[in-house]
C-alpha cells in the first residue's frame, strides 16, 4: 500500500513539474511577447509622432498651395480683365485707324503741297495790306451753283490769303460761307462771292456762323468730303492769271 501512495506521489510530482515548466514556457513566451508588443508599440508611437509631423508639413504645403492658387486665381482674373481691356483698347484704336484712313483719303484729294506754293508775294499784317491784297485778287471763275459758288469761293480766297501770309480761315452759316481774317490783332470779315472784296468787322444782315474752320483739311474732315470746296478741281491747281493787272 505504502508503495502505491509512492508511487502516486511519484507521479503527481513528475505532472506538477511538467506543468510547471510548461506554464514557466508560458511565462516566458508572455514576457518576449509583451516585451515585443511594448516594442510595437513605441514604434507605433514613434510612427505615430512621425505621422503627425508629416501630416502638419503636408497641411501646411496644402495651405500654402491653397494661397498660391488663389494668388494665380487672381492673376488670372487680373490677366482676363487686362485682356479684356486690351482687347477693347485694340478695338478702340482699330477704329481710330479706320477714321485716320478715312481723314488720310480725303486729305490726299486736296492737292500735293496746298499750303507752300508762294505763289504770291507776302503781305504785311496790317488792315491795309489785306485791302490791298484782295483789290488784287481775282476770281478765277464766275460764281456756278454747285461748281463754284460760296464754299468754293470761301476756300479758294482761305488759300490764297494764307499763301500771301495772313491769318485766314473759312466761315459757315447755314446758306452762305465767307472768309474770317486775323489782322494787327482784330477780326475782319471778308466775302468776294460777288467777285469783289467785301469787308467787315460785323454784319447783323449775315446769317449765324455755325462752323470756322482753320484750314481746309477742317473743312473737308466736317463734311467727310471735298465736293463743297474743291475749287482746284474746276480751275486747276495752283490756278492761272488769278492778279489783277
Amino acid at each position: 500500500m505504502r508503495k502505491v501512495i509512492v508511487a502516486i506521489l511519484l507521479v503527481w510530482a513528475i505532472i506538477a513539474t511538467a506543468v510547471a515548466f510548461q506554464q514557466y514556457q508560458n511565462v516566458n513566451k508572455l514576457k518576449k511577447e509583451i516585451v515585443s508588443l511594448k516594442w510595437q508599440v513605441y514604434s507605433n508611437k514613434t510612427t505615430i509622432k512621425e505621422l503627425k509631423s508629416e501630416k502638419e508639413t503636408l497641411g501646411k504645403k496644402i495651405q500654402d498651395l491653397e494661397s498660391e492658387n488663389w494668388r494665380l486665381i487672381q492673376q488670372i482674373d487680373m490677366l482676363r480683365r487686362e485682356n479684356e481691356e486690351l482687347r477693347n483698347q485694340l478695338s478702340e484704336l482699330q477704329v481710330k485707324i479706320s477714321e485716320l484712313e478715312d481723314k488720310l483719303r480725303l486729305y490726299e484729294q486736296v492737292p500735293h503741297g496746298y499750303y507752300s506754293t508762294n505763289f504770291f508775294p507776302e503781305y504785311g499784317n496790317t488792315v491795309e495790306d489785306l485791302k490791298a491784297f484782295l483789290s488784287k485778287l481775282k476770281i478765277p471763275h464766275k460764281y456756278e451753283r454747285e461748281t463754284f459758288d460760296c464754299s468754293e469761293i470761301s476756300a479758294y480766297v482761305e488759300w490764297a490769303l494764307e499763301d500771301a501770309g495772313f491769318d485766314a480761315y473759312i466761315v459757315l452759316a447755314e446758306d452762305h460761307a465767307w472768309n474770317m481774317v486775323k489782322v494787327a490783332g482784330a477780326t475782319y470779315y471778308v466775302d468776294m462771292s460777288s467777285g469783289k472784296p467785301y469787308i467787315f468787322k460785323s454784319d447783323k444782315r449775315y446769317p449765324k456762323i455755325v462752323k470756322v474752320f482753320k484750314n481746309i483739311y477742317e473743312a473737308v474732315d466736317y463734311y467727310h468730303s471735298v465736293k463743297e470746296w474743291d475749287w482746284w478741281s474746276v480751275v486747276g491747281f495752283p490756278p492761272k492769271n488769278i492778279v489783277k493787272g
